[in-house]
């Protein structure tokens, strides 16, 4: 019997070595993005690194990775058909509670809510993003909800931390955001 144990776990023990190294034994392997790979082992999807080494253990029934042009990922997921949004370290940076996450042919990942759609231009910092609908931005929580509405040509990225940023209207008028509120400082 000891001869037989033993045996097996001569066969299996390669196998399980290998698998920490590569991508090979997953069941697919869904996108790789630059040293990101979403697989998947059964019905979940995972987040490793190309080398095999997981950084995203919870198996989700789908999951995306996408690189803003920020150079941030953000990893959206999907359970019990609600999406959410992770950094690229497991980290939830959103709850779950868009209805669908899709990433456009340009890599840009578009968040849908109560049928409303919207560009995600930024990652999530303070709890909040920088959104675009049509071609205007806003600010919208990690909760789903517009913090600023989508009335700005443009508003400034700002850093983990910061207090205020600042927003152009069409008309060239610079104004200030208060991040804790979303109201406008003039």
């Amino acid at each position: 019997m000891n001869k037989l144990l033993l045996l097996l776990l001569w066969l299996l023990l390669p196998s399980a070595a290998f698998c920490q190294n590569d991508l090979s034994c997953y069941d697919e392997v869904k996108t790789v993005l630059d040293e990101y790979a979403i697989v998947r082992k059964g019905t979940g999807y995972r987040l490793v690194t190309t080398e095999g080494k997981v950084v995203i253990e919870t198996a989700y029934d789908d999951m995306e990775i996408v690189r803003l042009q920020d150079g941030n990922y953000l990893v959206p997921v999907k359970k019990d058909d609600q999406w959410g949004i992770l950094d690229n370290n497991g980290k939830p940076l959103t709850d779950m509670v868009f209805d669908i996450i899709s990433i456009n042919s340009w890599g840009t990942p578009r968040v849908t809510i109560g049928g409303n759609s919207y560009e995600l231009r930024s990652t999530f910092r303070n709890n909040l993003a920088i959104v675009r609908e049509v071609e205007l931005y806003g600010l919208m929580d990690n909760n789903g909800l517009l913090r600023t509405p989508c009335k700005y040509s443009y508003i400034e990225p700002f850093e983990e931390g910061a207090t205020t940023t600042f927003a152009e209207f069409i008309s060239q008028v610079m104004v200030g955001i208060d991040l804790q509120t979303g109201e406008e400082i003039r």
